[in-house]
Formats: C-alpha cells, structure tokens, sequence
C-alpha cells in the first residue's frame, strides 16, 4: 500500500471515530439559507417583511460593482468632484457612479432548542466587508472592523431557548481612513461574503473566541534531522457569563488534555497527556512540547504528519480537533 493510500485509510478511520465520539459534543451549524436583507440604513426593530431574501455567500455589489472602474479616487481614497461654483468637493461615489459603499442589513432568525440549554452557542464568520455589528434579540454582541478576518461572538446569555431569536447583522463598506485597503485597482464590495457558522459546544470547550480560530495553536521550537520539538497551544474556557445571564456558574473544572501525532504509517511518534484547572467563568491556556525523534520532513505530497488533540473532563469528552501538520527546515 503506498503512502497516499496509507494516509487516506488512517484519515477515514479517525474522521469515523472522531465524528462519532469527539464532533458530539460540539456541533457546528452552517447558516447558509434563510437571510433576509435591506440595502441601507435599518435599525434592530425594523420591520423585515419587504426585505430581500438572499443565502449566503452574498454581495450588494455583484452586479453595481462592475462600474466601480470608473469611481477614480486621489491618494486619500476619496473620489474628487467640482462643483458648479469652481471649488473642489468630495461625494460619494455611489451617488456618483451606482458603485454602492454604505450601510445595510441582514436578518436571520434562529431556532433555539431547549435542548441546547446548558450548552454554549457560539456565531462564527469567516468574514464580512468591512464594518460589522452584530446583533442578537436587540443586544449588540461587539463589532468586527477589516474586510478579510473571521471574528466570532457568544451569544449564550442572550438567547430565549426553545424559542426563534433574531440575529441581524449591520454590515458597511464605506470607505474609511483608518481601514486597510484605502485603495488598489480592486472593488471593496460590501456583505457577508464568507460562511457563517453556529457553533454549539459544551460549557467547558476549547475556546473558539481568540480571533475565531479552532483555539488550538500548533508552532515548531526547534527541528534537526534528530529530533523535532513542537509546541501545542490550546485555550481551555470554563463557561464565561456576562452581566445578562442569571444563571449560576459551573465549578472549577480540571480537564485532561491529550495529543497524538501519527506519522505516514498510522504510527504514533509522539503524544502528551495533562491536566490543567480552569476556574469557573476563566480561561486557562495549556501548553505541551512534543518531541519527535528522526523526523520525516514534509515533501509537498508526502511525510505528513496527523495531529489529534482532544480536551475532556473526568466525565465528558468536550472537544477535539484534527490537524495535517508538514516540517521543513532550511
């Protein structure tokens, strides 16, 4: 059996084993269909009725985009234009040109099971363009600013479980000094443009609020032909509450974090196991080095390695996740 098909077979028996076991307990939810949106200014108590339905991905500038060539802005980023009286004003060049840059809308509703409460809900996007709040039942969770990051919020504490909640989120691309790019020979359209995902974990979970990644940090400290020494970095969050929640915090809790790593063969070359206490409404970072004797450097196809890091408690498998990892050294 060669290497590729190897991999493979070791990659559908984890992937079994782990959706079974490990993917249970946190659930991620895309919200693809079912939006409805409004180009231009709107507000968390504006009727939705006449809005527009759309899924996601999705752009206001599709199709008014393509005359943004002719929208030609100075070194500020700002479109030039004289007015009747000889002097020099700037407009806006969606009043000018149809290339729309402003304010609009998106509306959602989610159903919440009463199942869920206990657990943590979690709304994640890969990105919007360019300024985001985002809003739950009314309460703005946090705003997001740049066109090309994921970001994500918890909405726990504000949902009404076993009833529909409304999630809207405003959304403008105009133009802005103090947001990257200020210009290029490219549209900066406006909308969600990228998946938004619920996320549904335990209440103790790796943590999916430090910028949005999987919490799982995976960096090389020193590589030789000998020996490969990797750092994991994992960010362990026990049930952070807000100021809305009258619910009482969990305990203390000490979770158990493990990581193995599998060579091309399926063969263990290197695992850890600790336990690290993470205090109630605290988060607590864990660190493992691993070390990795006589490594086999990646070769662009081959001699990858699979990485399995899971979290749990005495009790309860909270999460795990599945990494391709590849080492070369100059």
């Amino acid at each position: 059996m060669d290497v590729s098909r190897k991999m493979r077979c070791l990659w559908w028996g984890m992937s079994w084993f782990y959706a079974v076991s490990v993917f249970a307990q946190r659930e991620a939810l895309p919200l693809v269909d079912d939006w409805r949106f409004q180009r231009g200014p709107a507000s968390v108590i504006s009727l939705v009725d006449g809005w527009e339905k759309v899924s996601l991905p999705h752009s206001w500038n599709v199709e008014d985009g393509q005359q943004s060539g002719k929208n030609r802005l100075d070194a500020n980023g700002q479109s030039l234009v004289s007015s009747k009286q000889g002097r020099t004003v700037v407009v806006d060049p969606a009043k000018e040109f149809g290339y729309y840059r402003g304010e609009a809308w998106y509306y959602r509703n989610l159903d919440i099971p009463e199942s869920w409460k206990g657990r943590r809900i979690f709304v994640r996007f890969e990105a919007a363009s360019q300024v985001v709040r985002v809003h739950i039942n009314g309460k703005m969770l946090g705003e997001h600013r740049g066109a090309f990051t994921a970001f994500c919020f918890e909405l726990t504490d504000y949902l009404k479980f076993g009833r529909k909640n409304e999630l809207r989120v405003e959304v403008d691309n105009t133009h802005r000094q103090d947001i990257p790019p200020l210009s290029g020979d490219f549209n900066v359209n406006g909308g969600l443009y990228r998946p938004v995902t619920l996320l549904v974990t335990d209440k103790i979970c790796i943590s999916p609020l430090d910028y949005a990644s999987p919490g799982v940090y995976i960096t090389p400290q020193s590589m030789s032909k000998e020996k490969a020494v990797v750092e994991i970095r994992s960010i362990l969050s026990n049930e952070m509450r807000t100021a809305m929640s009258n619910e009482p915090l969990v305990p203390d809790a000490a979770v158990e974090v493990e990581t193995v790593v599998y060579d091309t063969d399926g063969k263990i070359v290197a695992q850890g196991k600790d336990m690290t206490e993470v205090p109630a409404g605290c988060e607590r970072v864990n660190v493992q080095l691993l070390d990795i004797l006589q490594p086999k450097l990646w070769q662009g196809r081959q001699s990858v390695l699979l990485i399995i890091h899971k979290a749990k408690t005495c009790t309860i498998l909270l999460t795990g996740k599945v990494f391709w990892y590849g080492m070369r050294y100059l």
